[in-house]
């Protein structure tokens, strides 16, 4: 009986502590933020808290190990940066400088070279250097914007001894020209292919004359009129194109004179004034029998037209009478103008 009742005071008492402790997990803890929470649970907090510091702690002395490792290398490379940095800075003082090369002369001041060594040479004979000629060559070629252009057909009127024609003239390098007049009653065709000059007349469409046209003021001026295409900036020769010591006047504009020989030896010579680089004038002397004249023509009424500038109008005088007066309206260029288009004997250059 005694054991009996001892075991069973035992039982109760084990129960008894087992039923405490579960009581006091069970029991609620009032906290100031969180409110009432249970001791089971704030102690599982702790015990997740202080196994993730853990974890933070041993992950952050890892880290140090390894940066601890690395920075005396990185400080090495820093150093030779640095050392790399203070050896250029010490060449590029102790290291003359270089000095850069001028930019290409523009074409302004190679043209104030020029009309300074005009200024100078004016009392001199004989043409300037080729190099100069180039210059004054370019400085039309931009001003007129005539590079490349191998063809050129003009359209028009021309009067002449007091009569109206329809006008055409056509143009191709090196030297071909030919010129139309026409009217109601007559068509008049000159022609010249470098070397000879011909004319073709056709009166009411039945009768028609060809013949050779003589040395003459129509050959002359077919020459002069044909001439919008004699300065190239490329192909020329100290022979064929040059630039003159003497400057000239024209219409109150001071302009180079730039002479051109034709294939038959005919001197040519184009006034560019100083400012716009335009072609003002262009002559020529002529000999009839003992008598000398000169031949010229001269420009007005400027356009530009597809970025080229074209005089518009010009007259041409013989000394200082009008012999005719052509007045534009169109002009083609580069229309693919063939050798033969300068034939009397080809219609189509009609």
């Amino acid at each position: 009986m005694g054991n009996n009742n001892t075991r069973h005071k035992s039982s109760r008492s084990k129960r008894s502590s087992h039923e405490g402790s579960v009581n006091w997990l069970s029991k609620r803890v009032h906290l100031p933020i969180f409110g009432k929470v249970k001791r089971r649970s704030l102690c599982q907090f702790a015990i997740t808290s202080f196994v993730i510091l853990g974890v933070v702690a041993i992950c952050r002395w890892v880290y140090l190990r390894e940066m601890a490792a690395s920075a005396v290398p990185a400080r090495m490379l820093q150093n030779e940066s640095e050392s790399s940095e203070s050896e250029k800075m010490a060449e590029a003082i102790t290291t003359p400088l270089d000095v850069a090369e001028p930019d290409e002369i523009t074409l302004e001041a190679k043209l104030l070279e020029v009309r300074a060594e005009l200024m100078v040479g004016e009392s001199s004979d004989g043409p300037l250097s080729v190099a100069m000629r180039d210059v004054v060559l370019e400085f039309y070629q931009q001003a007129t914007g005539m590079t490349g252009v191998q063809s050129l057909l003009l359209h028009g009127t021309y009067e002449e001894d007091g009569r109206i024609f329809e006008f055409k003239l056509a143009t191709k390098s090196p030297g071909l020209v030919r010129k139309t007049l026409r009217d109601k009653g007559i068509e008049i065709v000159t022609v010249w292919d470098t070397s000879t000059s011909k004319i073709k007349v056709n009166k009411g469409g039945s009768s028609e004359v060809i013949q050779q046209l003589d040395s003459g003021i129509y050959q002359a001026a077919l020459k002069l009129e044909g001439a919008f295409l004699s300065l190239p900036t490329e192909g020329n020769t100290p022979s064929t194109v040059w630039l003159d010591s003497e400057t000239v006047t024209i219409s109150d504009r001071l302009c180079y004179q730039i002479g051109h020989r034709l294939r038959d030896g005919t001197v040519v010579r184009h006034y560019v004034d100083f400012e716009e680089g335009l072609e003002r004038s262009r002559m020529l002397d002529l000999s009839i029998g003992e008598q000398s004249f000169q031949l010229s023509l001269e420009f007005t009424n400027y356009k530009k037209v597809d970025g080229r500038i074209f005089a518009f109008a010009y007259a041409l005088k013989l000394d200082e009478t009008v012999r005719g007066l052509a007045v534009l309206d169109r002009q083609q260029v580069n229309i693919g103008l063939m050798p033969w288009n300068f034939s009397l004997g080809d219609p189509e250059s009609r």
